[in-house]
């Protein structure tokens, strides 16, 4: 990810305070090497999210987000390598507190949190005022106080950070990011500073433009200020707090339908930088404290195809429709539910495992290949379906995974397997769908339970993005027709047209609240369906045909 540094204004101003002070509490620093691509981290930052969390306003939080394993994680910046030398850090995840390495996260707890207070410092850091515009132009004002004489050379840091992220979602399954750094606004090895008195006072100004960074909301901004010692890497003192922004703040409420107008509970919304939410019984999901601006979003639920599209958020308060698609497939399963889907099972050997997570299963393997690392499905009834097809896609996200694809033998022993096709994804593929012909199985298709597997020796990771299985009663051509169907011009500000050699038999439109202002029947291939009269947003054509129904949103100019 490319990362434009931006000139940083500072400035220090040195001022003599007569009189002598007292220490003042020390405010511990957590320094955390993460990635989101890193499968140990997941289960680390689930022990120590909500240990800092419950302990909010008594330390000073920093998450480095590194570039490994595999793509590393999409909020890297490269400043970040700086500090993960400076400490000789071993890999992630890794924590820092105060400057000296904590051991295995997976033990941190509170005894262990409260051991780092009480510390006593001779500086202490008064936040000033700091605003961030809409533009995210950040100012950044603070002052240190200096109690006691200090040799030169030590060294002040000043980093932005956002205290929640969503958008750098990797393979590991973690969803939510805490603390993430954004930008150094002093050199990332630090500033040095001159020798100090006590009764000085540093006085700490810097403007920088955040628009050039990872920065997902401007509203939830921190400050975070350190001064350490290079000689013992001890911290001095630490501080957080937050920007004050200048901008108003919107409510967006979106209700989620099906093509038939139920509400869809329980389906994961995801909006671009502010997270994911479920749907409600009333298929509604709420945001508070949403910017101006266009968002993306993306909306799962098991047995239903996902649904993307565009928000809009200019001046008020928005609401919003959004209808999901019923596929037309004897089985479809994309992974996409609040929790695992039922039946399915994941198991392997730390460091090998299955992991859930963000819509895949992802594995991971690291050891000797004869480690049973398995995903199992639920047991199936296929007899009925004879002529369909097996659809699952793979996705390679490090190294040359390899592994296989068969059936359960024995149900009651998972390692009692027979493989259909070995798993190949070599370091240049791309995210494949891979099919086998029901008809190639010649075992009981009455209760048949399939697996994946990964196992090959060295660093290697894949996901499982989706599986379905053809209805053996439709035509493939007829399938790949209606996945094909399409409308145009889109945008479009007189009529519309379907692109399909299917004969269709209807299609309604309805408006962003669901509501339906378009019902057209017989309608041509070939034919127009006029929406001149309708008014400018957003609205989902919902089209019938003999071989199921296609949503598609369209924007009326």
């Amino acid at each position: 990810m490319d990362f434009h540094k931006i000139a940083i204004v500072t400035t220090l101003f040195l001022f003599t305070i007569s009189g002598l002070f007292a220490q003042v509490p020390l405010k511990p620093l957590y320094e955390e090497f993460t990635s989101s691509t890193c499968g140990p981290c997941a289960p680390a930052n689930a022990v120590l999210d909500p240990l800092l969390e419950q302990n909010s306003q008594t330390h000073t939080s920093v998450r480095y987000q590194m570039d490994f394993p595999g793509d590393g994680d999409p909020y890297f910046i490269e400043d970040n390598n700086i500090r993960f030398d400076y400490y000789s850090t071993p890999g992630a995840p890794s924590l820092y507190v105060n400057g000296d390495i904590y051991g295995n996260i997976l033990n941190i707890n509170q005894a262990d949190y409260d051991s780092y207070l009480g510390g006593m410092t001779f500086m202490e850091i008064i936040p000033g005022p700091s605003m961030v515009t809409s533009s995210k132009q950040v100012e950044v004002n603070a002052e240190i106080n200096v109690l006691e004489a200090y040799p030169a050379g030590m060294k002040l840091h000043v980093l932005l950070t956002e205290a929640l992220t969503y958008d750098n979602v990797g393979t590991n399954g973690e969803e939510l990011f805490h603390d993430v750094t954004m930008a150094f606004l002093t050199d990332p090895s630090g500033e040095e500073l001159p020798e100090l008195q006590a009764g000085e006072v540093l006085e700490i100004n810097y403007s920088f433009d955040a628009s050039v960074t990872n920065v997902e909301t401007a509203n939830d901004l921190r400050v975070v200020i350190f001064v350490q010692n290079e000689v013992n890497n001890s911290i001095i003192q630490s501080e957080v707090f937050d920007i004050d922004f200048d901008f108003e703040l919107y409510n967006l409420s979106v209700d989620v339908k099906d093509v038939n107008g139920n509400v869809i509970e329980d389906a994961n919304f995801v909006l671009q930088g502010n997270g994911p939410m479920s749907t409600d019984s009333d298929g509604l999901v709420a945001y508070e404290n949403v910017l101006d601006g266009t968002y993306t979003y993306k909306v799962n639920k098991s047995g239903f195809l996902d649904a993307t599209g565009e928000i809009v958020i200019d001046g008020s308060d928005g609401t919003f429709s959004v209808v999901m698609e019923l596929p037309d497939f004897f089985f479809f399963e994309d992974f996409s539910a609040a929790a695992p889907p039922d039946g399915w099972i994941g198991f392997g050997t730390l460091p090998a495992a299955v992991i859930w997570g963000e819509g895949q299963f992802t594995f991971f393997n690291s050891t000797d290949p004869s480690t049973l690392t398995y995903l199992v499905s639920p047991v199936l009834d296929l007899s009925s379906n004879a002529d369909g097809q097996i659809v699952y896609n793979l996705e390679r996200q490090f190294g040359s995974p390899t592994g296989s694809f068969g059936m359960i033998v024995d149900q009651e022993d998972f390692t009692t397997s027979l493989e259909y096709t070995s798993i190949n994804l070599p370091s240049d593929s791309e995210p494949t769908d891979f099919i086998y012909e029901i008809s190639d199985i010649e075992e009981d298709l009455s209760n048949i339970q399939f697996y994946w597997s990964i196992d090959n020796i060295g660093f290697s990771v894949y996901v499982l993005n989706y599986f379905y299985i053809t209805d053996g009663s439709l035509s493939s051509v007829e399938e790949n027709q209606l996945r094909e169907l399409e409308v145009y011009p889109n945008p479009s500000d007189d009529k519309l047209f379907l692109q399909t050699d299917l004969q269709i038999d209807g299609v309604d439109i309805f408006d962003a609240f669901g509501n339906l202002v378009v019902s057209e029947g017989n309608i041509d291939r070939n034919g127009a369906i006029n929406i001149s009269h309708l008014n400018s947003g957003y609205y989902f054509l919902s089209v019938k045909t003999a071989y199921g129904t296609k949503a598609i949103g369209v924007v009326k100019q």
